[in-house]
């Protein structure tokens, strides 16, 4: 006969809440959402996180910046764009890895996950849906690169879109692992105040939606002075651009801190240690 189970206590319960959230926050690491026009830096800056980074890459020619680091072992890039008959496979060739990684247990051995950038990522993810959508009255549609001057995406085709995205950022932010995904800059004017603010470029109501995943979310930035061109990273909102940091009032992050991901980690009390490169067998 199994023994009775000890009455649950206000102490104890405590104790297990406490211990629930540690580890659970253990469990995943750092995670971030950084965008900025072009020529800021947001590519670059994946060279600054812990080490080993894999970046998967939806931009052409993005990763250029980063050879130092690959040549090195540092630094792994995975390309997905459309192959050269224009098919729109990118995004269905992503998830077919993504998935593998993670049922290998990938992420376990690896500092920081990249996605650059998360404005084309999602630009793949709507050929993929219109590709593999179809309508009742007309039948299945042909292939997108096929396709284009007569069709272009439904509020439905924006919908799966949507949801397809958050749910794939959120097992994203969950990986043991640091994650940080890139995104190009949008700027619109607000119907209410009639300011122009900037928000990660992604269609629909999600550019306001999906940065509410991250706990970071920074804008990168780049400053003229006597000493040439200065980048910095944007961690609280201004007038125009959307930025936001749940470390800062705990860690006492700066409105503009060094475009250093190792550096942010370390003040924060994350760890910023690299793992082992494995670069033999």
């Amino acid at each position: 006969m199994n023994e009775q189970q000890a009455p649950k206590t206000p102490q104890s319960e405590f104790l297990r809440i406490r211990d629930q959230y540690k580890q659970s926050s253990e469990k995943s690491g750092f995670n971030a959402l950084i965008y900025g026009d072009f020529g800021t830096g947001k590519t670059f800056l994946l060279s600054t996180c812990p080490k080993p980074v894999l970046v998967h890459s939806f931009d052409p020619g993005g990763p250029l910046t980063l050879r130092k680091w690959v040549e090195s072992g540092e630094v792994m890039v995975e390309e997905f764009l459309p192959d050269v008959e224009g098919k729109v496979d990118a995004y269905v060739k992503w998830e077919k890895r993504f998935n593998q990684l993670r049922k290998d247990g990938f992420f376990d051995h690896i500092g920081t996950y990249c996605i650059d950038s998360l404005t084309t990522m999602s630009e793949a993810l709507m050929a993929a849906i219109m590709a593999r959508g179809f309508s009742k009255k007309e039948g299945p549609r042909k292939p997108y690169h096929e396709d284009i001057p007569t069709y272009v995406p439904q509020i439905q085709d924006y919908m799966i879109q949507q949801f397809t995205l958050r749910d794939l950022l959120m097992v994203c932010c969950g990986l043991p692992c640091n994650f940080i995904a890139t995104g190009h800059i949008d700027r619109a004017q607000d119907e209410v105040s009639g300011k122009i603010i900037a928000t990660p470029m992604i269609s629909g109501k999600y550019a306001q939606k999906i940065p509410l995943l991250f706990d970071e979310v920074y804008v990168t930035d780049v400053k003229e002075s006597s000493r040439g061109l200065e980048y910095r990273l944007l961690t609280e909102s201004t007038g125009m651009y959307r930025a936001r940091s749940r470390l800062a009032a705990s860690y006492n992050l700066k409105k503009y801190e060094e475009p250093v991901i190792k550096d942010i980690l370390k003040k924060c009390n994350y760890a910023h240690e690299d793992k082992p490169l494995f670069l033999e067998e």
